[in-house]
Parts: structure tokens; sequence; C-alpha cells
């Protein structure tokens, strides 16, 4: 038998024009992993809404998840690795920032109503802690007597304020629809909120205008008025002189302002002789 020369021996390993079954070039991009992306990138800017922001990242993290699992399955024939941890990395960003705004915002909402409804306070020093020093030193003592007067006369003096994040969802729903919250015009520093009282034989609402700009010490906007709604859905205010103009908008002049008129007179009415 004729010896073949060294360099003409098979060695081990050597599978002439086949690559070696680790080396398999990836022959398709992952579907997946490009939609984890996609809604990942997405997700940033949602993730400034609590609930939505937390809801939608959840769905570039399963789509990450899945889509590296079939990447790893495919054993190098599908590509896009790197494409589906962008878009899980960034679904869990917006995840996590989404969901420290909803607890933020929930432990507030949930501290609003025992802090505000110090306004119905008998105590008139209580009720000026919560309002702007504006409005402080411009209510008196009479309009504070007359406002928690004029709310135990129509509810009673047995009202309770749901305290805590379930409660208050609770008593949104329990409660009628603000009707009276339509009507509420305000300047572009000030945000009207409704908050859910429960009183004798059901619930009602009170009507806060939290000031921007005016801290309490418990860290919610100061108060600068705030309404009871009646059950016809009208509202009884706190300051009796809440603006019903917006700011953008100028009130019509008096007919006692307006411009004299540059017409000239009827000659008529001027000659005697006519």
């Amino acid at each position: 038998m004729t010896q073949l020369p060294d360099h003409y021996q098979p060695r081990f390993g050597d599978f002439g024009d086949q690559p070696p079954t680790d080396a398999v070039t990836p022959i398709r991009l992952s579907i997946l992993a490009v939609l984890s992306l996609i809604t990942g990138i997405l997700a940033l800017p949602i993730c400034c809404i609590p609930a939505g922001g937390t809801l939608f990242g959840l769905v570039p993290i399963g789509l990450g998840l899945g889509s590296l699992r079939a990447i790893r399955k495919s054993r190098g024939e599908t590509a896009g690795k790197s494409l589906a941890i962008g878009g899980l990395v960034m679904g869990l960003l917006a995840t996590i920032v989404s969901t420290l705004a909803w607890i933020a915002i929930g432990s507030q909402l949930a501290t609003m109503p025992a802090v505000y409804t110090q306004v119905l306070e008998s105590d008139p020093a209580i009720v000026r802690t919560v309002l702007t020093s504006s409005a402080s030193t411009t209510i008196t003592d009479e309009e504070i007597t007359r406002f928690r007067e004029g709310f135990i006369a129509e509810y009673g003096d047995a009202w309770t304020t749901p305290v805590g994040i379930a409660p208050v969802i609770k008593g949104y729903f329990a409660a009628n629809d603000p009707k009276g919250l339509n009507a509420v015009q305000v300047s572009a520093s000030q945000s009207p909120v409704p908050l859910p009282i429960q009183v004798d034989g059901g619930w009602t609402y009170l009507i806060v205008i939290m000031q921007q700009g005016e801290t309490l010490g418990s860290g919610l906007p100061a108060l600068a008025n705030a309404a009871y709604q009646m059950p016809d859905g009208s509202l009884v205010w706190l300051l009796e002189n809440q603006p019903t103009t917006p700011d953008n908008q100028s009130p019509q002049p008096d007919s006692a302002d307006e411009e004299p008129s540059t017409h000239a007179p009827d000659q008529t009415s001027l000659d005697p002789d006519a």
C-alpha cells in the first residue's frame, strides 16, 4: 500500500470544507428580539404614566425573555441577542421608574383626604394651616364657621374620611359623579381635585383647589380654596370670591368702561329750529 505524505494525512477535527457546528452562521433575525427593542424604546416615555408605564414595561420584558430563549435553542441559527437584551433592559427600567412614580402618587393620594379635610375643622387656626399664605390672611373666622356649619347642616357631623389608597379608591367608586367640578375654572398654576367624603346616607365630594408653588409641611400643595358639593351638584365655597374666569380670558368690560362713541351727533337733535 502506498503511504501518503504526512501533510496529506487527515487530522483530528479536519472535516474538509464543512465548518464546525459551533460556528454556524446565523441565517435569520429573531422577530421577538426586534419587537422587544421597539416596545422597550416606546416604554421609556410611557413610564411617566404610573399605571400604564408599569403594565407596558412588562411587554418588552416578556418579548426579550422569549427571544433569548428561542435564540439559545436555535444553536446559533438565529441572531438578535443584543436586541433582545436592549429591549429587556429598557423594559425593566421603564417598569421600575413607573412603579416608583405610582408609589409616590399613591402615597400622596392616600394622605390627601386626611390633610385637606381640615378645612372642615371648627378651629379657624387649623383651617388656615392648609391654606396658602394669601388665602389664610384673606379669609375671616366668620367665613370658616359659615363653611363648616353649612356642611354640617346638609350632611351632619358624623362624616368620615377614607384613609389609605384602597379606601380612597373605593370612595371614588362609591361617590356620585363630581358634577360641580365641571364648572370650576382656575388659573394655570392651580389644580382642582375632588376628594370623596363619607357622610350620613352616602358620599359627597370636597373639591380642593391646590396651588402649585406653595407646599405644606406634609409635602402636599397648599389650598387656594375649597368647596363641598351639594346633592344637586352645586358647590359651596370656603372663600366666596372664587374666580370663575381663567387667566387666559379677560372679563367683558362694563358698559361704563366702554370708550365713548366717535360718531358725529345727529345734527337734527342739536338744531333747536328743527
